[in-house]
């Protein structure tokens, strides 16, 4: 059996998450791509610029997990994105939660998909709730 070479990171960008993720040199892996820290999340995002992205996963649809996607997605191609499958009255919620928000974070909410088939990825999948399909089949 061969080894694989991997480097898994967890980036320091303060409130939130961004990690990332190389096996073999040729995997290129993100989950999550947020903070509260706009400065700390820009500045790690531009330093592991990954050109591929194969695999993006958004856990959930906190701010500090996702307010980093148009940054990433402007240096990244992104070939599949994993998003939970939130009900429009969840998403409601988590708006008037965030209420201090940007305008990204609304636009987001108001619908995942729409927002990210606007930035061009191979394939969507929305886990959960479903029947696993995914929206570009």
């Amino acid at each position: 059996m061969s080894s694989s070479d991997f480097n898994f990171r967890f980036h320091p960008i303060g409130q939130g998450l961004y990690w990332t993720g190389v096996i073999d040199e040729s995997i290129h892996l993100v989950y999550d791509c947020g903070s509260d820290n706009a400065e700390f999340l820009t500045r790690e995002i531009a330093s592991t610029s990954l050109g591929e992205i194969n695999a993006l996963t958004l856990s959930h649809f906190d701010r500090d997990h996702i307010n980093g996607l148009d940054h990433l997605f402007r240096q990244n191609n992104v070939d599949i994105v994993f998003i939970p499958y939130l009900t429009p009255m969840e998403r409601l919620l988590l708006a008037v939660k965030h209420s201090d928000a940007d305008p990204f974070y609304y636009r987001f909410l108001f619908d995942p998909v729409m927002y990210l088939l606007d930035k061009n990825p191979n394939k969507i999948v929305v886990v959960g709730r479903g029947d696993g399909k995914s929206i570009n089949e």
